[in-house]
């Protein structure tokens, strides 16, 4: 077993195993395993990807959603920083908006789609709520961490020396969260398209989670 495992470590055996999986999916595919519509063959999939970008459509579905993926991330990474900003230097505020946030969390975004789409239609509206909130809370739960482990040492100085508190946030606590948040930031990008593709998928008349309905028509 060990031997085996060596021999598909080695440079190149990445692209076997792709081959493998290529031909296994043909054949799922060829022998009506799966339906053709929900599991097209490899093949099918070249040929559209070709004329999707010889005809110029999948590049204006593309933009599309970069777009709607683009304006939900900064809504949601911009509202969630002041939210978070606001729980982490406020009693009262994390009394009232913590527990709530936390209750939301806890439901799939994918679950939110038809909702949001009963709420706003269709459009790119609907699109960039999904994605700001899909962006919503990894962002709001690292800045509140990331605030809220400050240097306690550093604090009590900035204190001693009369510092307010938006000097401290502002030179204090802001840096020390900045890895946390710049973390969120970069994992939200995914769920950012994710949600964008979902809900173009869910209503709406563009964009890439469009465009297979579009092509099957």
């Amino acid at each position: 077993m060990a031997h085996w495992l060596t021999r598909w470590a080695r440079p190149g055996a990445g692209g076997w195993l792709l081959c493998a999986m290529l031909l296994a999916w043909e054949l799922v595919s060829r022998f009506a395993i799966v339906p053709g519509y929900l599991l097209p063959a490899p093949v099918t999939v070249a040929q559209s990807l070709v004329q999707g970008i010889s005809d110029g459509p999948l590049f204006q579905h593309a933009r599309s959603t970069a777009t709607a993926a683009v304006l939900g991330y900064v809504c949601g990474a911009c509202v969630a920083f002041g939210v978070g900003v606001l729980v982490a230097s406020s009693a009262w505020a994390e009394r009232f908006l913590l527990v709530p946030l936390t209750a939301v969390q806890s439901i799939p975004k994918v679950a939110l789609a038809p909702l949001v789409f009963v709420w706003l239609g269709f459009g790119i509206e609907s699109t960039v709520t999904l994605v700001a909130l899909a962006c919503f809370y990894p962002v709001f739960a690292n800045t509140v961490i990331g605030l809220r482990t400050a240097d306690g040492e550093l604090l009590e100085l900035y204190r001693a020396l009369g510092a307010s508190r938006r000097r401290i946030l502002l030179e204090v606590r802001i840096p020390h969260a900045a890895p946390l948040l710049f973390n969120a930031l970069q994992l939200t990008a995914v769920f950012a398209l994710i949600a964008a593709v979902v809900m173009e998928f869910v209503a709406s008349t563009r964009g890439l989670g469009y465009l297979p309905c579009w092509c099957l028509r």
